[in-house]
C-alpha cells in the first residue's frame, strides 16, 4: 500500500514542471511515521538536500554526467530513506540505518569506500553533513559502477544494475523487485526535472 501512495503521489508530481527543486522536493510525500517537524522546518532541510547533492555532483566527474549521477543520488536517498529527519540527522531511524550500522540518507555502510573514520561524520542535517553524505554516496555509486558496469551509454538499464550494485554490494546480486521497481520509477521521474540537467 506505501508503495502505491508512493507512486501515486510521484505521478502527480510529475505534472508540476513549472515548481522549483526545492518546491518539488518539498511536495514528495513525507515519511508516514515522519517525528514532529514543521512545514518550514522541512521545507529548510529539504533546501539543504538540494544544496548538498547539487553542490557535490559539481566536483565529482563521472563518465555518465552530472545529471545522471544527481538523479542516481536523490533516487537512492529517496527510496532508502524517505528523506526522513531521523535518519538524515544519523539517528537509528525506523525507516532505515539497518540496526544502527547504515548512516545518511545514502545508507552508507563501513565499508573500504566509507572508511569508518567518515562514516561516523556522515549523518546530520546541516549541509556540511549532508555534503559529506552526497560525496560519499556518489563515491560508492562511480565506483560501482565501474565495477558493475564497465562500458555502455546511459539507460534506463545501466541505472538498473547500479541501483542493485548499491543496495547489496554485489554486482551479480538483485533488490527485491518491489524496491527495485520504487527506484526505477524515481529514477524516471527525477530524469525528467529540468532542474537536475547539466549546467
Amino acid at each position: 500500500m506505501r508503495y502505491l501512495i508512493i507512486f501515486l503521489s510521484l505521478l502527480l508530481l510529475c505534472a508540476k514542471d513549472s515548481s522549483t527543486l526545492t518546491d518539488k522536493l518539498y511536495n514528495l510525500p513525507r515519511a508516514y511515521y515522519a517525528p514532529k517537524e514543521t512545514n518550514a522546518e522541512y521545507r529548510a532541510r529539504m533546501i539543504v538536500i538540494r544544496d548538498a547533492f547539487m553542490l557535490e555532483s559539481d566536483d565529482m566527474a563521472w563518465r555518465h554526467g552530472k545529471r545522471a549521477l544527481r538523479v542516481m543520488t536523490l533516487a537512492i536517498w529517496r527510496a532508502e530513506t524517505l528523506f526522513a529527519r531521523d535518519v538524515h540527522a544519523g539517528l537509528p531511524g525506523y525507516f532505515g540505518s539497518d540496526g544502527g550500522r547504515a548512516k545518511c540518507l545514502g545508507q552508507l555502510h563501513i565499508t573500504g569506500l566509507v572508511p569508518r573514520e567518515e562514516w561516523q561524520r556522515l549523518g546530520g542535517l546541516d549541509l556540511e553533513a549532508t555534503r559529506r553524505c552526497a560525496r560519499a554516496t556518489m563515491r560508492v555509486i562511480i565506483a560501482q559502477t565501474r565495477a558493475c558496469v564497465p562500458g555502455g551509454t546511459w539507460n534506463a538499464q545501466v541505472a538498473t544494475r547500479i541501483f542493485n550494485a548499491y543496495a547489496t554490494g554485489n554486482c551479480s546480486a538483485h533488490l527485491e523487485a518491489k524496491r527495485l521497481a520504487l527506484r526505477v520509477r524515481l529514477f524516471h521521474m527525477f530524469y525528467k526535472w529540468d532542474e537536475l540537467r547539466d549546467e
